[in-house]
């Protein structure tokens, strides 16, 4: 197990962002059905065009029969010194009259380099592309440096470290983009031996709270086995982690503690029907935080969340409402409802002040900000030529401050199913400088 005087360090090390990582170099097979072939060459593991391993090397000419006239449109299994690393199939080759045959391929996802049947005493790995966190104290050196995140929900403890020199990475990450890993992790069970197959739901749901912690998809990646500090076998595959993008988060940057709201998150992953529901409530609240659709299509998708949060919460968990009145109800009074239970005011936060002059402006009755929002969300969602009229009239920054609106009420959501009391960046409060300001969750005040 891990301790507080031990830094981690990632299985793989990066220097600069997008940079091959090498696999293997040697020989290794490739079979389909009855035939099978060796192939000299080497396996990396590329960020671009499509993230995951690549393999290229040369098939000798004596061997060419043995590999099949129609190999193109097979999918074969590659191995190495007799261990499955997975399915892959060709991309492209050279067939010469003489000489080697020169072939490169791709491994499907699911990429296993070592006898993964083995149990370890632990599981380190790299996390590219986690925002930047103060975390808690680590000795290093006969030094200090802040930046540890623990995560321990009574069954599996979780540590992360940044990787050394973390803020030169990052500038650098910051300057060109794409991808490079920033922290280290190490994850270990409480009481026994844990295996690659054991350990598939557990990373999926960290990586699913990494993701809402983060406002962007963050994954660990090249999961390696260890028993007694050797590596037994690495996890190669392609998980989901998008590329570097500065977006806004409910995280503050000072974060120290995350266990109390990530055992919460545990404690909800175990009933597959709350997995399914966290699952895609963050699916949308990501692609609207990163502007997928550009802003139009970012508020869609924001409205898509709230939805799904209203009816997980307030009709089958909370039971607030019931019966045909629970699907009848207006999309703005179900964010009014939403927002009473957040203890959330219905007005529109004094730094949105382009949507305040849009619903200054506007003759309905109700200019509240759940309507407004709904008025933007639905001038968009709807083709009438009143509607296209509509939209063409609200400036880009008035639907960037819909959406930004959107966005608080999505976190605040997760943050109150999640139980968490503590402090949170307010995308919606006033801050000239742009800069995150931390409140903490209006249900957390006293009366």
């Amino acid at each position: 197990m891990t301790t507080q005087s031990t830094r981690i360090i990632p299985p793989v090390l990066m220097q600069e962002p997008n940079e091959s990582i090498p696999v293997y170099k040697g020989v290794f097979t490739l079979s389909t059905k009855n035939k099978h072939v060796d192939v000299e060459g080497e396996l990396s593991f590329e960020w671009f065009p499509r993230m995951g391993v690549q393999f290229r090397g040369d098939i000798k000419t004596e061997l060419r029969n043995a590999f099949g006239i129609a190999f193109h449109d097979s999918n074969f299994d590659l191995s190495i010194n007799g261990l499955s690393m997975g399915e892959c199939f060709l991309t492209s080759s050279t067939i010469p009259t003489d000489g080697d045959i020169y072939i490169e391929g791709i491994m499907s996802n699911h990429t296993v380099m070592g006898d993964k049947s083995v149990e370890v005493e632990k599981v380190q790995f790299a996390i590219p592309n986690l925002r930047d966190f103060l975390g808690t104290a680590t000795g290093i050196n006969n030094g200090f440096t802040h930046g540890r995140l623990t995560f321990d929900n009574h069954e599996y403890l979780i540590v992360l470290d940044k990787v050394p020199e973390f803020s030169a990475k990052h500038g650098l990450l910051d300057k060109r983009g794409g991808f490079l890993n920033l922290y280290a992790g190490e994850v270990t069970h409480i009481k026994k031996p844990v295996s690659l197959e054991s350990l598939k739901s557990p990373l999926h749901c960290f990586s699913t709270f990494l993701t809402f912690l983060n406002g962007t998809r963050c994954a660990p990646l090249f999961s390696t086995g260890m028993f007694e500090n050797e590596s037994v076998w690495t996890d190669y595959s392609a998980y989901l982690v998008d590329q570097y993008k500065v977006v806004r988060s409910w995280a503050p940057s000072s974060i120290i503690s995350v266990s109390e709201i990530w055992k919460e998150f545990s404690v909800l992953w175990k009933d597959d029907g709350h997995k399914d529901f966290l699952t895609s409530a963050i699916h949308w609240y990501v692609e609207a935080n990163m502007q997928s659709g550009l802003t139009d299509g970012a508020i869609i998708m924001a409205q898509t969340a709230l939805e799904l949060i209203y009816n997980w919460l307030l009709v089958e968990q909370l039971k607030f409402i019931a019966g045909k009145d629970a699907e009848n109800i207006s999309a703005s009074n179900k964010i009014r409802l939403l927002l009473s239970v957040l203890k959330v005011s219905n007005e529109i936060p004094n730094s949105l002040f382009r949507l305040k002059e849009l619903a200054d402006s506007s003759n309905d009755e109700i200019v509240d900000a759940p309507e407004t929002f709904v008025q933007i969300r639905n001038a968009i969602v709807h083709s009438q030529a009143s509607k296209r009229r509509k939209v063409a009239a609200i400036s880009n920054m008035t639907k960037f401050e819909a959406l930004q609106l959107s966005l608080w009420y999505i976190e605040l959501s997760l943050l109150y199913i999640l139980k968490y009391q503590g402090e949170y960046s307010n995308r919606c409060s006033y801050d000239s400088s742009a800069f995150e300001e931390d409140k903490v969750v209006p249900w957390a005040y006293k009366s």
